[in-house]
């Protein structure tokens, strides 16, 4: 006998499998419109050291080539990186960061 599963028991299924992960999933309601394109432009110009427009790639093509876009929606890396107001979509997700001076995680500091 099988179990009839939902959607989001089948995507957990696939995600434990290695099959889809959750990162590149599209955001349902999400668009072209919901990136924050000066920030983006601002990343893509000092990650390849080039403006955005000398790329020659349309906007929607360059996104879905970098992975954070794909059938007309952001996913959710490009969303919570890029998006204009990403608690509005996806309120239960947040992005952290730490940084540390120099190269080396295990850099001793004295304050004085």
């Amino acid at each position: 006998m099988y179990a009839i599963q939902t959607g989001s028991a089948i995507q957990r299924l696939f995600q434990s499998e290695g099959l889809v992960y959750a990162d590149e999933v599209s955001v349902s309601g999400s668009s072209i419109t919901d990136l924050d394109e000066p920030f983006f432009r601002t990343y893509y110009e000092r990650c390849y050291e080039e403006p955005l427009e000398e790329s020659g790639v349309p906007l929607e093509r360059l996104l879905e080539n970098l992975n954070l876009f794909s059938k007309r929606r952001l996913n959710l890396t490009g969303l919570l990186l890029f998006g204009k107001k990403p608690q509005i979509r996806k309120p239960q997700f947040m992005v952290k960061a730490a940084v540390w001076p120099g190269n080396d995680i295990d850099v001793v500091i004295v304050r004085i």
